[in-house]
C-alpha cells in the first residue's frame, strides 16, 4: 500500500520534500523499494528509503505519484499527491458579515469578500486573478449541517433562517457558517470561514389559573414555561379548551395583551410573558 505526502506545505519552495514512510506491505516482504515519478517530466526516482526531495525547475501545479515494490518484485496501487512547488496560496477576506455579527430570522444579508495573491495579482502586472466561491452552511444540533447558499464572485446574498423547532435553538450548536474559497490560477486554494449566530431571546408564557396547557408550534406544554427562541422565529399558540385534574372544564378567557385565543407571534427582539386567561365552564 502506497502512501505519498509532502512534508511540510504542498506549496512554497521550488525543492520540495516527500514521505512514503506509512507505506506498508501487509506480507511484509522487505525491504521495499519507494518509485517516485514527480509529475514534471524527468525521470522516475527510487529510493530504499520512504523519503526524498525534488527540485523543480519551474513553479506550476504538478501530480506526483509513488509506486511501492516489494522484495518480490510485487507493485503496489500508485497513491498520488498535488503540489504547487513555486506558488503559494491566494489570502482570501470575508469583509461583511463583520466578526462578531448576529442575525434575526428573516434578516437580510450581503456577504462581500476581498482577495490577494502574490503571484496572481500581487505586482500589478498580473493577467489573472483568483477566483471566489462562496458556502453557507446551516449548523444544526451540533452533529450536522444544511446547506444555506452558495455562488461564485465577491459578495453573496442570504438570510438569516429560523430554527429548525424549539428543540434547535442553542446558538452554540445551531448557527450559520460562512465558507469562502479562493482558488488561484495553478489551482491552490485557501479557505476563511466566518461564524454568525442567532440573537437569543427568552419567551415565557403563563395561565391563570396556573399550570394549564398550551400548544405552540404544534406541542403541547404545561405553563408556565419558558422557551429558548430566535428574534423574528415566527411562535403559534393555542390556548386550547381543557379539564383540570378534577375534571372540571375550562375555556379560553383572554390574552393579556388582548390578542386572539389562536395567535402568532413574532419573537421580539426582547425578553417576554405571554399569559393565557381561562375561566371555568359550569355545567
Amino acid at each position: 500500500v502506497a502512501v505519498a505526502e509532502t512534508v511540510g506545505d504542498n506549496y512554497g519552495p521550488l525543492t520540495m520534500n516527500f514521505d512514503g514512510s506509512r507505506s506498508r506491505d501487509p506480507d511484509a516482504d522487505t525491504p521495499l523499494t519507494y518509485v517516485w515519478d514527480f509529475g514534471d517530466g524527468s525521470a522516475p526516482q527510487e529510493t530504499t528509503t520512504p523519503s526524498t526531495d525534488h527540485n523543480y525547475s519551474t513553479a506550476g501545479r504538478y501530480t506526483v505519484t509513488l509506486t511501492v515494490r516489494d522484495s518480490l518484485g510485487k507493485e503496489s496501487d500508485p497513491d498520488t499527491v498535488e503540489v504547487f512547488p513555486g506558488d503559494t496560496p491566494p489570502e482570501p477576506v470575508i469583509e461583511t458579515p463583520t466578526e462578531g455579527t448576529t442575525f434575526r430570522v428573516g434578516q437580510p444579508f450581503t456577504a462581500t469578500a476581498s482577495v490577494t495573491d502574490a503571484e496572481d495579482d500581487g505586482d500589478g502586472d498580473a493577467t489573472s486573478t483568483p477566483t471566489l466561491e462562496w458556502d453557507v452552511l446551516r449548523h444544526h444540533d451540533g452533529n450536522h449541517t444544511h446547506p444555506w447558499g452558495s455562488g461564485p464572485g465577491g459578495q453573496l446574498e442570504f438570510s438569516g433562517p429560523a430554527p429548525e423547532g424549539l428543540y434547535s435553538t442553542d446558538p452554540q450548536k445551531n448557527y450559520l457558517e460562512i465558507r469562502l474559497t479562493a482558488t488561484d490560477s495553478q489551482g491552490l486554494s485557501r479557505t476563511v470561514t466566518r461564524e454568525i449566530r442567532p440573537r437569543v431571546v427568552n419567551v415565557s408564557f403563563e395561565t391563570d389559573p396556573l399550570n394549564f396547557r398550551l400548544r405552540i408550534n404544534g406541542t403541547v406544554r404545561k405553563a408556565p414555561r419558558d422557551l429558548t427562541s430566535w428574534e423574528g422565529y415566527v411562535l403559534n399558540v393555542d390556548a386550547m379548551r381543557q379539564k383540570d385534574r378534577r375534571g372540571r372544564l375550562w375555556a379560553f378567557k383572554s390574552w393579556s395583551d388582548g390578542a386572539t385565543k389562536e395567535r402568532v407571534i413574532e419573537t421580539p427582539p426582547d425578553p417576554k410573558t405571554y399569559t393565557a386567561i381561562f375561566y371555568r365552564i359550569r355545567r
